[in-house]
Parts: structure tokens; sequence; C-alpha cells
């Protein structure tokens, strides 16, 4: 693919590379992970440290929403430009991870379902947002490698391993978006106006 190739994919999915608005994201999945060890009669304060770290999230969210206005400013997609990948993220790929976590905590199978699913759906991502970001890669065999530990007896599937897979999640999304954001503007250099 050319530099011109690459750059229209990026500039068409620009939004989806701005990996500051996700990278908090990650704290609410390790929040989940740390809460998950409380006793069952902690439930209030668990929900109540959900709940303030989602709305961290979105307060860094909307941070990093006017940091990207001001530095590339504002994004609008065409309308209908991805109605096809949006009918099959909504349809497929997000039911079928959340699916995949809900067979992990109540069916426990002796692989971890959500690891494989997971890692297809980071693939599925990446190709449709432009592709680059080889980080995705990286990130997709850490999902993947989750799937045989129960098999293997390394932890119990069930409640255990989806704990596990909160912190890799928490983390991926730390790292993802902050690498998304990185290769951005290694890619659109800011500009001093001269």
């Amino acid at each position: 693919m050319n530099d011109l190739d690459m750059t229209r994919r990026v500039t068409a999915n620009v939004w989806f590379w701005q990996g500051l608005r996700w990278a908090p994201g990650g704290m609410v999945f390790l929040l989940v992970a740390a809460t998950a060890q409380l006793p069952a009669d902690w439930a209030l304060l668990r929900w109540l440290c959900w709940t303030g770290a989602f709305a961290m999230w979105l307060y860094l969210y909307r941070l990093a929403d006017r940091y990207y206005a001001n530095r590339f400013g504002i994004v609008v997609g065409l309308t209908g430009q991805y109605r096809r990948r949006d009918l099959i993220k909504w349809l497929v790929v997000y039911p079928a991870m959340t699916a995949s976590i809900l067979v992990d905590l109540l069916v426990a199978p002796r692989v971890f379902v959500s690891g494989l699913v997971w890692a297809a759906g980071l693939l599925a991502y990446r190709a449709s947002t432009g592709g680059g970001r080889r980080h995705y890669f990286l990130g997709a065999a850490v999902l993947a490698v989750l799937t045989p530990l129960p098999a293997l007896g390394v932890l119990d599937n069930g409640r255990p391993m989806v704990t596990l897979w909160a912190v890799v999640v928490g983390l991926l999304y730390l790292a993802m978006g902050t690498l998304d954001h990185l290769e951005l503007a290694r890619r659109y250099p800011e500009h001093d106006g001269s």
C-alpha cells in the first residue's frame, strides 16, 4: 500500500485513531477486576467504584475530544460511508464478544472462549478502521494466549479467568489507545503555523 492510500485510510477513520478517547477506558476494566475480589456484601461499594470510574472515563473522553478538535479540527463522518461496518460491528462482533463472556462465566468450558473471540474482534476492528497500527496484532496475540489457560490447569474458567481477562483488556485499552494516538501524531505532526 502506498502512502497516499494509507493517508486516505487514516483520514477516513481518523476518529477511530484518536486513542486518547479510549485509553482511559482501561481504568474501568481494571477497577472491575479489582472490585470483583471484594466480598459479596460490599456490592454497594463495587457499584459506586464502577460508576465513579465510568464517570471519570467520560470526563477524560470529553477532554480528549476537545484536544483532538483543537489539534485536528472537527471530524464529521460521511453519511452512509460506514453503514456496512457499523451493521457488522453492532449485529455480529459486539454481540459475539458479549456472548463469549457470558459463556465463560456461566458455562465455563475447558477453553476460555473470550480469548479467541476478542482477539478476532480486535483484528476486525483494526481492519475496519483503516489498517495500519501493527500493535493490534500483539494485542490479539495476548488475548488469544488466554484461551488455553483453563485446559492447561493454569486458572479455572469462570470468574477467575474473566477477572484476568478484565485486567488484560484494561491494560490493552491503556496501551493500545496510547499507541493509536502516538501513531496518529507521528503521521500528522503539529505545525507551528509557519
